[in-house]
């Protein structure tokens, strides 16, 4: 009887040792199919014991992180890709008008003509200047290792210079502009270049885009939860009642304006690099795609977010930022 136990027990292990192999070959078979060809299959097995329940599910964290490194990759890619197709169409499109009008330069006898063409080669010129400044800009934001020196901002004594240094631009735009800033003022940490980054490009997006006003509001709200934790909706959804800046754990910038036609499209996506809006008459042939990309690509650094509403003609930027 003990015998005929101890040879069950064997025929038990060598069977079970069998299977074990065999599942060890399985698997290397299903590793060299996944290994041939783009797919999204996880190893599966037959054996189920602690030790080859490990293996397969530390294999499968493998592939799953490897592809999701490669989606990451072509993405980038991709992103690279459509940055120098814009890029040269950018650059080239100003570079094609210049030569054109100092040809006509060129070959003009009326003064006046000349005047016109030269304040027109003036302004490509700066629009040029101005589309390579963002472009390093957006390249110096992306570097990992940019170095923050943050420090106690007051973000009302902030905006209000800001916007003085706009004065004569603005005023030559027949821009109004209106603040409603509150008395006691707002103290957020942060770094004051990337801040002015931020709100240089909100008044030049108005500036490009914008007319009749700008309509600036600084608020506190206060929210339960951690802002970075938050999406864009569950934000604006809990930050619609106003409370003193002693009690507020967030600040609410508003930057408003009207554009020359109504908003038809989530203005959301032109926070995407290069967007051009399909309502292209709401905006300058000028409009690169770049300015509010950057603005949204600092706000962030600055552990912010940044949400876009459309009333009618006006277009509202809310920037978000914790106290």
């Amino acid at each position: 009887m003990i015998y005929l136990l101890l040879i069950l027990i064997i025929l038990a292990i060598i069977c079970y040792h069998y299977y074990y192999r065999r599942q060890v070959f399985d698997l290397t078979k299903q590793l060299k199919a996944i290994s041939k060809s783009p797919t999204n299959q996880l190893l599966t097995q037959e054996i189920f014991s602690s030790e080859m329940n490990e293996l397969v599910k530390r294999i499968n964290l493998a592939l799953i992180k490897e592809r999701n490194i490669y989606r990451e990759l072509q993405i980038e890619q991709r992103s690279k890709q459509e940055l120098m197709i814009n890029l040269s169409h950018d650059v080239r499109t100003p570079l094609t008008s210049l030569m054109g009008y100092l040809q006509l330069m060129e070959t003009s006898d009326d003064e006046n003509d000349k005047r016109r063409y030269f304040q027109i080669i003036y302004q490509r010129i700066d629009h040029l200047k101005n589309l390579l400044d963002r472009l390093f800009l957006l390249e110096r934001l992306q570097d990992t290792e940019f170095e923050y020196k943050n420090e106690i901002l007051n973000l009302n004594e902030i905006i209000t210079q800001h916007v003085l240094s706009f004065y004569d631009q603005l005023k030559t735009a027949n821009i109004e502009v209106e603040l409603d800033l509150s008395d006691g003022g707002f103290l957020i940490t942060s770094d004051v270049r990337l801040l002015n980054h931020a709100l240089d490009n909100l008044v030049k997006n108005v500036l490009d885009h914008g007319k009749d006003y700008l309509k600036i509001k600084l608020t506190g709200h206060k929210v339960e939860e951690e802002l970075t934790s938050l999406k864009q909706e569950d934000l604006i959804n809990q930050t619609k009642r106003e409370v003193l800046p002693d009690n507020a754990n967030v600040v609410r910038i508003i930057y408003c304006n009207r554009l020359s036609q109504p908003i038809n499209e989530d203005p959301n996506t032109w926070l995407n690099r290069f967007y051009q809006p399909k309502n292209n008459q709401s905006r300058t042939k000028q409009n690169t795609g770049l300015g509010l990309n950057i603005i949204k690509i600092v706000v962030e650094k600055l552990r912010g977010q940044i949400y876009l509403e459309a009333k009618g003609s006006d277009i509202l930027i809310n920037l978000y930022f914790p106290i």
